[in-house]
């Protein structure tokens, strides 16, 4: 334990400005080998950067680790994949044993008690050893204090009190369709639901996974998230969506064992718009026009769904490929394709109607399913847009119209810092999608048939290699109109 602690504050002890920059790693970025320390490092830089307002945490944690290893070429997509795989290996019971340069909870959880204060406010100094003795954190657990333990004792009786006062539940059922708490009261795995083997993804507080309740006899997805780490927001920001079809609904909210657990609806059949460009779009990049529309589309999509919730006075903070889910036609009446925008664990409030954060992080989703470049980070997209924009969009052979449009729509968009502006935006691509879809009618269906062949068994579509071109009429598009 004391060589696990030794170990945890190493690169601790002093504060950030005192630290020597680490060796250059870029030479051999190709076989990067993450030490203890790295990884100690990510996750110090994740904290201070959850409590930045200044701008999403991906953009701050990228900029956090520059200033420790500023050689170092890591884009903010791998240092945020880093720290998912780490908090990842902390919840998984497999890999005890062997741990190697991975953290456990423990480690994770004393580098937050030295980051944030108790009032969630970022704390300057670095606690040293002899502080970090038996315990991080006592939230959702039984605390064995060895010092101040009337201070302990006090803050659990004052909770206890402020139950009894308010009458406060564990948890509220939003939806009793689709939840059948038990007549105490409760909702319990193995009484009142069961986990199915089907796994819907991963966070960092563990997997998302398909529950049956044995009432209803019906499916729902099951989120569960540390109660240290639990963004109360998260909560009042979904329920305030209640109804609105950008987003999935949520069932029920429940405190049990140190965790939150959230109920909500699962998304059937959709994937992950990273999933979409990264492994859907092949045969969709042969036609412009097509390309063009779904760009188009899902540009409008994201716009949708951010001044939905900004109309609610709140801010997502954290728009990338993985939080936006493509749904593909569910029922003969829904529209071939659905944009679905997900994880609102970082959603703050929206201060001064300012939307920089979302709408930032919509231009790149747009360049990065329009012309695959996602950029490194903002000041990547700040810089750099128009220079990697007008490269890709002879690399992809955009026409002149088309390329002359992306570049006044990521202008526009780069210039929308207020609700208001966006709402100007969304009407200006409106109008753009719904002239293409004049001019093709089936157009968004034809899209789908390409990106979601297994749907389609009846066109003869191979899923493997994808559709057969003759299948789809396409002498309707222009190439390049």
């Amino acid at each position: 334990m004391h060589a696990v602690k030794d170990s945890l504050l190493s690169a601790q002890d002093m504060p950030i400005q005192k630290r020597k920059h680490r060796k250059n790693y870029a030479e051999t970025r190709q076989r990067m080998r993450w030490t203890k320390e790295m990884n100690l490092e990510i996750v110090h830089c994740y904290f201070k950067a959850i409590i930045s307002s200044s701008t999403s945490y991906r953009q701050s944690m990228h900029r956090y680790w520059k200033q420790l290893y500023p050689d170092t070429t890591f884009t903010e997509q791998r240092i945020a994949d880093q720290k998912k795989q780490i908090f990842c290996h902390a919840n998984n019971t497999n890999t005890l044993s062997k741990r190697g340069h991975w953290l456990t909870n423990l480690e994770i959880e004393a580098i937050k008690s030295q980051i944030i204060n108790k009032d969630g406010k970022f704390q300057v100094e670095y606690y040293p050893c002899n502080k970090l003795k038996g315990s991080t954190t006592h939230c959702g657990k039984i605390a064995s204090p060895k010092t101040n333990e009337a201070e302990v004792i006090e803050s659990c009786l004052s909770i206890y009190n402020l139950i009894k006062t308010k009458e406060a539940p564990d948890g509220v059922l939003l939806d009793p369709t689709k939840i059948s708490k038990s007549l105490a009261g409760t909702y319990k795995e193995g009484k009142d639901y069961d986990v199915m083997d089907e796994i819907l993804g991963k966070g960092l507080n563990g997997q998302i996974a398909v529950v049956r309740d044995r009432v209803s006899k019906t499916d729902h997805a099951l989120k569960t998230v540390m109660l240290a780490l639990f963004n109360p927001n998260e909560i009042r920001a979904w329920v305030s969506l209640e109804g609105c079809s950008q987003f999935p609904n949520l069932y029920m909210f429940n405190k049990i064992d140190g965790k939150i657990e959230l109920h909500h609806e699962i998304l059937k059949k959709a994937v992950t718009l990273a999933d979409v460009i990264n492994d859907r779009m092949g045969k969709l990049r042969e036609y412009p026009s097509l390309l063009h529309h779904f760009s188009l589309y899902v540009l409008h999509g994201l716009l949708e769904a951010s001044s939905t919730m900004h109309s609610k006075k709140w801010l997502h903070d954290d728009i990338h490929e993985e939080n936006v889910m493509l749904q593909p036609q569910q029922d003969p009446s829904d529209s071939p394709l659905r944009l679905r925008m997900i994880d609102f664990g970082r959603v703050k409030n929206l201060k001064e109607d300012r939307v920089v954060n979302d709408i930032q992080g919509i231009i790149r989703i747009f360049t990065s399913v329009y012309l695959t470049e996602k950029f490194n980070d903002v000041y990547d997209l700040q810089k750099n847009w128009e220079t990697k924009l007008d490269k890709h969009s002879d690399d992809f052979n955009l026409s002149y119209d088309h390329k002359q449009e992306l570049l006044a729509l990521v202008k526009l968009a780069l210039d929308v810092t207020l609700t208001k502006e966006e709402e100007d935006l969304k009407r200006i691509v409106s109008k753009k999608l719904k002239d293409s879809r004049e001019e093709a009618p089936e157009i968004l269906e034809d899209i789908a048939k390409l990106i979601f062949p297994e749907n389609f068994p009846d066109e003869n579509m191979d899923v493997t290699d994808g559709p057969c071109v003759q299948e789809i009429n396409y002498d309707i598009f222009a190439v390049g109109k």
